[in-house]
């Protein structure tokens, strides 16, 4: 499986990535180094995270596939779907740039959430 892979490449700790999809470091790193079986359900979470595809996870893809299904999209984002289609491309890959730029910002709040919470909860530990 490329789970090790994936997260070094978000700069995540075992530590962080497990709290972003609700699994404790232990059973998360049982899943990295293949001493248990992954559940789909924690697969379909990865995947989403990554952006990834389920297949390219578990190594039966040897490159990162983003197709997306029309058909699950919301009106918006068909719409924004278009209307990108419709761009010339040296104005579609800007775009595309920008939504890349976006959803790093978005993974990276999350992080410092995350950060900000284990410190508060340090502190409180520490005053009680």
């Amino acid at each position: 499986m490329k789970l090790k892979e994936l997260r070094i490449n978000q700069g995540l700790t075992q530590l962080e990535l497990s709290k972003l999809i609700g699994l404790t470091q232990s059973n998360y790193s049982k899943y990295e180094n293949e001493l248990a079986s992954i559940d789909i359900g924690i697969l379909k979470k990865l995947s989403k995270f990554y952006r990834v595809s389920i297949d390219y996870i578990v190594d039966n893809e040897s490159k990162k596939q983003n197709t997306v299904e029309l058909g699950l999209l919301n009106d918006n984002k068909k719409e924004a779907i278009q209307k990108i289609v419709m761009l010339p491309d040296k104005i579609a890959t800007k775009i595309n740039a920008y939504i890349d730029i976006l959803t790093d910002r978005e993974i990276a709040n999350e992080i410092n959430i995350l950060k900000k919470l284990d410190e508060w909860k340090e502190l409180t530990n520490e005053n009680f």
